[in-house]
């Protein structure tokens, strides 16, 4: 991001743009905005020191060093053609949001429907992890009254917030041992990036993912026996069936804690890239499986995940019914022709 100065949001009253707004604001931008009526989000804005226009016109620019506007704008909107006449950055919804996520860690969640739900889902076991994540969502969280929160810190996590925990004398511990169950059945695909600490809860979330890369500086630990404990949230079971039996009852018993190298070769990770290459990396790996037949990559993963608990020759059965399935979609007739005809495949999900 460049240095902080004077934004200006089109749009501002959005489910979106009104979360730009108050990430902008606690980055020590100056920020303002606009919209054509008044709603219960600009009120809270207006609540936190947001100035709140009504309607759009060039005179709303004085000051301002930058623009960011969403799609309904139209590209002839006076006050758009104001900003970009005077030379100023002028950025659309989406590409503000690729500026806030620059350097960050991020899980983004795509499709045709229930994305907002997915993305809850996710940023609440996060938050519910003290992972302290940033998040942006379409629609209010219940229970935390907002779409928006940013996070902080050099860490991917550095597990539980234990005097918390210690001190909450009606915890579910029921419901915090299945914390990450969620996420692991998400049918889509999750990356999970790492970088820095990735400790108690952390590991555990991290296990709860499909695919995990880490930076070159990454750790890796389950110390809770040191704390008259055991893992709470499955990492026992998710980090022996990741990386064997042996390795994690000695990581387990001992809270051996072991770097990027170490869980490269035992397998718990897939990739160690340099710290300042990880999101590009993990970018990567997301645009790769997002070019692959969605369906066939949905059902991939659920053999892997069922067949792992399966006896062989069940496995093995499951994965036929799979492929059976898969032979009466579009995608698969699709994949076909694209490969008779040279050329990469148009998949529609179906």
């Amino acid at each position: 991001m460049m240095p902080a100065g004077h934004v200006h949001l089109m749009g501002i009253g959005g489910i979106h743009m009104s979360a730009i707004a108050v990430l902008l604001r606690g980055q020590g931008w100056r920020v303002s905005g606009c919209d054509l009526y008044p709603s219960r989000l600009t009120q809270r804005l207006q609540g936190m020191g947001i100035a709140v226009l009504t309607g759009h016109d060039p005179c709303h620019l004085e000051g301002v060093d930058m623009l960011v506007h969403t799609a309904a704008v139209r590209p002839d909107n006076p006050e758009l053609t104001a900003a970009r006449a005077t030379g100023m950055p002028v950025l659309k919804r989406a590409e503000m949001v690729a500026r806030l996520a620059q350097g960050k860690r991020v899980v983004a969640v795509a499709g045709c429907h229930g994305k907002t739900t997915t993305t809850s889902l996710v940023a609440y076991i996060l938050w519910r992890a003290g992972l302290r994540p940033t998040f942006l969502l379409g629609g209010e969280m219940v229970g935390l009254e907002t779409n928006v929160m940013a996070g902080d810190g050099p860490h991917f996590s550095r597990g539980w917030d234990w005097p918390s925990l210690a001190a909450d004398e009606g915890l579910d511990w029921g419901g915090l041992s299945r914390a990450f169950e969620p996420l692991a059945q998400l049918p889509r695909p999750v990356v999970c990036a790492i970088g820095g600490e990735c400790i108690s809860a952390g590991l555990e979330l991290a296990l709860a993912c499909d695919v995990r890369i880490c930076s070159d500086d990454a750790r890796f630990a389950l110390p809770e026996t040191g704390l008259g404990l055991i893992p709470l949230a499955g990492g026992i079971q998710r980090l022996a069936r990741t990386v064997g039996r042996a390795w994690a009852t000695y990581m387990v018993l001992t809270g051996q804690e072991i770097g990027a190298q170490e869980a490269l070769a035992l397998g718990l990770v897939s990739r160690v890239v340099p710290r300042a290459r990880l999101l590009e990396e993990a970018d990567a790996i997301c645009q790769r499986i997002a070019q692959r037949g969605p369906l066939a990559v949905r059902y991939a993963k659920e053999a892997v995940q069922r067949g792992c608990e399966m006896p062989l020759e069940q496995a093995l059965r499951y994965e036929t019914d799979l492929t059976i399935i898969l032979q009466t979609t579009q995608d698969r007739a699709e994949g076909v022709r694209a490969f008779l005809e040279k050329r990469p495949p148009r998949f529609t999900g179906t």
